[in-house]
C-alpha cells in the first residue's frame, strides 16, 4: 500500500514540480487508499455473509464519530484490516439480533448514556504521532457532542430499525475504543497478531 501511494505521490509531484510536500502527499494518498480498501474488503465480505446493511450502518457512524473522537490504531495497515473484519462483521450479526430485541429501546438509551460518558471523559483520543492542539481539542470534542445529540434526536424521532441500531452499535464500539480499556485491548489484539505472524513465518522458514 505504502509503495503505491508513493508512486503516486511521486507522479503528482512531478507534475507540480513541490518537492516540499512529497512526504506529505504520500501519507494521504496512503490514508485514503487503505480506507478505501478497508471498506471493499469489510462491506465484500458482509455482502457475501449476509450482513452488508447492519455493517454498513455500524462503519458509517463509527468512521465518522472516530475523525473527531480519535482512537487507537494497530501498528500495520493489514493488521488494522484484520482486526476491522473481526470486530465488524461480528457487530453487524449483533445489530441483526438486537434491532427487533424487545429490550432495544432500552439497550440503545445506556449505551448512549455511555457513550456521552466516554466522549467527555476521554474525546478526542490523543495519537502520540500526531499530537492535538489544545483548540482543536475542545472544537472535536463539540463535534462528538453534536453527533450524539444527532443520533438521539433521530434515535427519538424515528422507530427503531436495523439501520438505527446499526449507528448505536457503531457509535458504541467507537466509544470503547477511546477509553483507557479499549486502547488496551486494540493493543494487545496488535501485539497478539504480531506474534501469530512471527512464529508462521518461523515455520516456513524451518520448511
Amino acid at each position: 500500500m505504502r509503495v503505491i501511494a508513493q508512486k503516486i505521490a511521486n507522479y503528482i509531484i512531478k507534475e507540480t514540480k513541490d518537492q516540499e510536500s512529497e512526504e506529505v502527499v504520500s501519507y494521504g494518498i496512503e490514508v485514503v487508499l487503505g480506507a478505501l480498501l478497508q471498506f471493499i474488503v469489510i462491506l465484500g465480505t458482509a455482502a457475501i455473509l449476509g450482513v452488508f446493511w447492519p455493517v454498513l450502518a455500524v462503519l458509517f457512524s463509527a468512521v465518522i464519530y472516530r475523525i473527531f473522537s480519535g482512537g487507537a490504531h494497530c501498528s500495520d495497515f493489514y493488521r488494522c484490516l484484520t482486526l476491522s473484519l473481526l470486530v465488524f462483521i461480528p457487530l453487524g450479526y449483533l445489530v441483526n439480533q438486537l434491532a427487533y430485541s424487545e429490550y432495544n429501546y432500552t439497550i440503545i438509551t445506556v449505551g448512549m448514556l455511555l457513550v456521552l460518558i466516554s466522549t467527555l471523559r476521554w474525546a478526542p483520543a490523543e495519537n502520540p504521532k500526531h499530537p492535538i492542539k489544545a483548540e482543536k481539542r475542545q472544537r472535536f470534542k463539540f463535534i462528538c457532542l453534536i453527533l450524539i445529540a444527532l443520533f438521539l434526536a433521530v434515535f427519538w424521532v424515528m422507530p427503531t430499525n436495523i439501520f438505527i441500531t446499526g449507528i448505536f452499535v457503531g457509535l458504541l464500539w467507537q466509544a470503547f475504543t477511546i477509553t483507557p480499556w479499549g486502547t488496551t485491548c486494540l493493543h494487545l489484539a496488535d501485539k497478539l497478531m504480531i506474534k501469530v505472524v512471527t512464529i508462521f513465518k518461523r515455520r516456513e522458514a524451518k520448511t
